[in-house]
């Protein structure tokens, strides 16, 4: 897998690295639907998960935040 130079994988993590490359190509996709890069995506998905939203893309309203700031 070119995203992991230098390593030796296994059978298992191989296709772990294949099936991961995979979604990443689908979500950019996803991402690009709702206006969004890969990682806002991602990131912004990550933080509901966790509780720990503090992220509202700017396309939203002015009253919302911009990584915990008032706009």
């Amino acid at each position: 897998m070119s995203y992991l130079p230098g390593r030796t994988l296994s059978t298992d993590q191989a296709r772990a690295a294949l099936r991961v490359a995979e979604q990443v190509d689908e979500l950019h996709g996803c991402a690009a639907t709702l206006g969004l890069t890969l990682l806002e995506l991602v990131g912004l998905a990550l933080m509901d998960c966790s509780g720990q939203r503090a992220f509202t893309h700017p396309s939203t309203t002015p009253e919302q935040f911009w990584w915990g700031r008032a706009d």
